[in-house]
């Protein structure tokens, strides 16, 4: 979904929950009116997870659905959505060394969000420690892209 698509179903998902003003639904969700209007007018490339978690119930849709929305989760199982982005960086952890801070937050965030959905059934304990050993290396490495 492109921004502009993210940002009409987000528009959508609000007029569908009664909210007839942004300001209204900021006031519901404690995600302010500004941010609210760059996502639905399409300038917000991808919304944070925390504000996808914070517009959720007074959208009456579930984060999950919001999260797929906005391209954080794909449709298949949660160890497929997690392996898909993260391959190439779990198989050679090195190459994070080349990202830019704002992309190892995506990924930390990416992350964070697929570990929130996931269930024994779809990841494997082996898959469930790889991935928090690898989110805690790219916390590491966020942080000494910081220094």
């Amino acid at each position: 979904m492109t921004p502009k698509e993210f940002g009409k179903y987000m528009r959508d998902c609000r007029l569908r929950a009664g909210f007839e003003t942004m300001e209204a639904l900021a006031r519901a969700s404690g995600v302010s009116a500004p941010t609210i209007m760059r996502i639905e007018d399409g300038k917000t490339e991808t919304p944070t997870v925390a504000t996808l978690k914070k517009l959720a119930t007074p959208l009456k849709v579930s984060f999950e659905e919001l999260m797929k929305a906005a391209g954080f989760l794909n449709t298949s199982s949660a160890a497929d959505t997690i392996k898909e982005p993260c391959a190439e960086y779990l198989a050679d952890p090195k190459k994070l060394a080349e990202l830019d801070r704002a992309t190892l937050v995506r990924l930390q965030a990416y992350i964070s969000a697929v570990l929130d959905f996931a269930n024994e059934g779809d990841l494997s304990p082996d898959d469930l420690r790889k991935i928090e050993t690898f989110k805690k290396f790219l916390i590491s490495q966020r942080q000494e892209v910081s220094a």
